[in-house]
Order: structure tokens, then sequence, then C-alpha cells
């Protein structure tokens, strides 16, 4: 059966790379994006709505599908404060998911964080635990998290951490290394795990692939 597929955060790193793929599998028949801004091309079945994320409720006729993809996500540096911060990875994702359930959407398949934790110390892997949680209450039939540890590829605004990690990637890429959780992940990849869990049937309500359960993921592809 054909499916329908819900992005949000499509002009990122991995959502970009998510749509990409989205778009070139047969199993999917739409994809629809939401954001402030819409990705530079067209396709038959892409459908992009530019939208006003503090007025989400007038796009809920719309937000409709089998699939809920959430790439959304900023650093502090780049969203200037801890508020602003979470107002990107926790409020937005979660108000917009809520949308997503009451029209039926039965699956999430969320990039959050390597060790997100709601109590951990630091305030990002807080927000990434906190979005955790408020998505499991949402009573999605389906719901993944993907923990990635440092996304790998080209992003319009570099971010520091991950140019450190990719230079550092033959150390985290030892097998007995105590660094290899570390390791990063392209963001291709993890797109294309992402659009075959958005596809698969899954025996788990509730899915976390994190470091070596995620790639081996990957091999079943």
């Amino acid at each position: 059966m054909s499916k329908v597929a819900i992005v949000i955060g499509a002009t990122g790193l991995v959502g970009r790379a998510l749509v990409e793929q989205l778009l070139e599998a047969p199993e999917w028949q739409l994809v629809r994006t939401f954001g402030r801004r819409c990705l530079p091309f067209e396709h038959p079945k892409l459908q992009q709505y530019e939208v006003d994320f503090k007025a989400i409720d007038a796009w809920k006729g719309e937000i409709k599908g089998q699939c809920l993809f959430i790439c959304i996500g900023t650093t502090r540096r780049q969203a200037g404060s801890r508020q602003a911060l979470a107002e990107v990875d926790l409020s937005l994702p979660c108000r917009f998911a809520a949308l997503a359930r009451a029209n039926h959407v039965d699956k999430c398949v969320v990039v959050s964080s390597l060790m997100a934790n709601l109590h951990s110390a630091s305030h990002y892997l807080r927000t990434k635990g906190a979005l955790e949680q408020v998505l499991g209450d949402l009573a999605f039939p389906f719901l993944v998290l993907v923990r990635p540890g440092p996304l790998l590829g080209k992003r319009e605004v570099p971010r520091l951490s991950e140019q450190i990690v990719t230079l550092l990637q033959p150390l985290f890429q030892w097998t007995y290394s105590p660094l290899r959780r570390w390791r990063g992940i392209e963001a291709t990849r993890l797109a294309k795990i992402m659009c075959c869990l958005g596809c698969a049937e899954l025996a788990e309500a509730q899915l976390v692939l994190q470091g070596d359960e995620l790639f081996r993921w990957e091999q079943k592809i």
C-alpha cells in the first residue's frame, strides 16, 4: 500500500536527505513537508507547506498520513538561548506531533540524540529526553526513537563539534575503542534507515535505536 509521509525539519541536514530518500522510494506515494521555508526543488510526489510555527493549528487539516518524521533540531548557539532551543527541539515538535496523532497518524520516527535523558546534566540532552517522553505519552501505536551520535555531512551552518568528530572518526571506528559509541553517522545513511523504518512492520510499539543497534538495523535493509 502506498503511504503518505509527513516531515518537519525538511531543510536540515537529515531532513533533506530523508525527503530525497522518500521521494525515490516506491512505497511512498506522497511526501508532505512543513517548515518556515521550502526546499529549493519540486517533485510530483512532494507537497511543501510554508507555515508559521506560531500558528500550527491552522494547518491541522493537512497534517495527515501514515508516518510523521521529526528531523527538526538546533543548537543553543544557533538558537541564542536555552529557552529558544527548547522551543525548537521540544515545544514545536510536540505540538506538531499532537496534531498528527489527533489525525490518527499511527507511526512517528524521530531523530533524538545519543544519551538523551530527562535527568541529564546537559540541557540539550534533557530537552531530547523530554521530547521522547512527551512523544511516548501521545500513544502512537508505533514510536521509533533514533539516537545517532554526531551527524556527518555538509551543513549550511557548520557545527564545530561535528567537524571535530569527523576528523576523529578513525579512532571511533576501531572495534574495541572505548569511544566507539561516539562514532558519527552520515546523514544520508541515517535518512535511509529512517525511510525504511517508516514503512517497516515493527514488532515493538516503541523502538529505540542507538549505537551498535542503529548500525545493525542498517544491515537489515
